[in-house]
């Protein structure tokens, strides 16, 4: 049986002494043979046996022995031959700083590394890398064919041989984080950073639109829109008739007149109650209505009064008299294209035009009119 003595230290060198401190987190090392010198055949494990703070005695067989299962030590340390057959030996290093992890199947003849160590370190100076790798050369095969056949199992990204730049061939799935990047794209197949595009969108429609801040819908502050199936924005649009009248007898004024347009008939929606109803009877001036054809307009019996003819033009509108004999009155009012209806059939609700003017209005219904110009057409 052979004995040989292996330690794992931190080395250093100073004024050309080499000085050693061991590495106590290695607590456990193994040597191996194969049954054939050319690394065929069963293997045999030998463990060390342990002598403390990093140091470790080994008794084994003749023949070529691998450093077998042997963790990285800290940071510039290495593995270092203490004793060889039994005796003494110079400071014989297993390479330079650290020793790399062998994987399995790759024999490292530790007699040839020992022999080359103590011809080259004849005044105590550790051997090269470059010495070193030359006997390293199984492992750095058996390494190659690991990471090749990575790339075939698509596990990996590798760069091939002879080529520039890292190109992947296959789809690449991120389960956890995708990657990214701290660089703003260079070329038009640069992948690039979310923040950049949305700076950069940003930039580009500033720079075409300088001078303007468009809305979802640009619209005049004069004008609110009654939508009975949207959504209430102050100011600008509403969902009843009613809370748009109101708004607009606030803020109109004789240098701002308002325009109630009402756009809507909340069609396979459940509109808010009486939304296009018109309950308010008082003098509202400087209030235009505006309805798109074919949309209502529901009174009540009641007197809708304006203080000087053409304060209120109203256009488009479906007037509805839902009063099966009552009467609906309106002064002084402008109407534009509008039709009066009597909702009841047959039709004995009635309106009382007195100082109006029509353009183009028609009715269902005979009416009462007072100084009133222009026709209106029953059909």
């Amino acid at each position: 049986m052979n004995t040989i003595t292996i330690t794992a230290t931190q080395k250093t060198e100073l004024s050309g002494f080499i000085t050693d401190v061991r590495d106590t987190s290695v607590v456990s090392l193994y040597l191996r043979k194969y049954e054939n010198d050319n690394g065929t055949g069963s293997v045999i494990e030998y463990q060390g046996i342990s002598q403390g703070d990093g140091q470790f005695n080994f008794l084994y067989e003749d023949g070529n022995m691998q450093l077998w299962k042997a963790p990285l030590p800290s940071t510039d340390a290495a593995y270092r031959i203490d004793s060889w057959h039994g005796g003494p030996v110079k400071t014989r290093w297993l390479g330079d700083k650290t020793l790399p992890y062998l994987p399995s199947g790759v024999n490292l003849d530790l007699t040839a590394i020992s022999l080359l160590v103590a011809t080259a370190v004849a005044n105590g100076n550790p051997t090269t890398l470059l010495q070193i790798n030359n006997l390293l050369a199984p492992i750095n095969a058996q390494l190659l064919t690991t990471y090749t056949q990575a790339q075939v199992d698509n596990k990996f990204i590798m760069k091939a041989l002879g080529e520039a730049l890292q190109i992947v061939r296959t789809a690449i799935t991120f389960l956890d984080f995708c990657p990214t990047t701290a660089k703003d794209p260079l070329t038009t197949s640069s992948l690039t950073r979310r923040s950049w595009v949305q700076s950069h969108v940003a930039s580009s429609i500033n720079t075409a639109f300088a001078g303007y801040n468009p809305a979802l819908q640009q619209q005049s502050p004069n004008i609110v829109r009654v939508i009975p199936a949207g959504v209430q924005e102050d100011n600008r649009v509403y969902r009843t008739f009613e809370v748009a009248l109101n708004w607009a007898f606030l803020n109109s004024t004789p240098t701002r007149r308002i325009i109630i347009r009402v756009e809507g008939d909340a069609a396979g929606t459940t509109p808010p109650f009486d939304y296009n109803k018109w309950f308010t009877s008082n003098d509202i001036p400087y209030v235009d209505i505006e309805c798109l054809q074919g949309l209502e307009i529901r009174l009540d019996e009641t007197i809708y009064d304006t203080a000087t003819r053409g304060d209120n033009i109203i256009s488009g509108a479906i007037l509805v008299n839902e009063s099966d004999s009552g009467s609906v009155t309106f002064v002084k009012k402008i109407f534009y294209n509008c039709h009066f209806l009597s909702s009841f059939v047959p039709a004995n609700g009635t309106f009382i035009f007195t100082s109006c003017r029509f353009i183009g209005c028609t009715t269902n219904v005979v009416n009462t009119y007072t100084t009133c110009q222009g026709t209106v057409l029953v059909v």
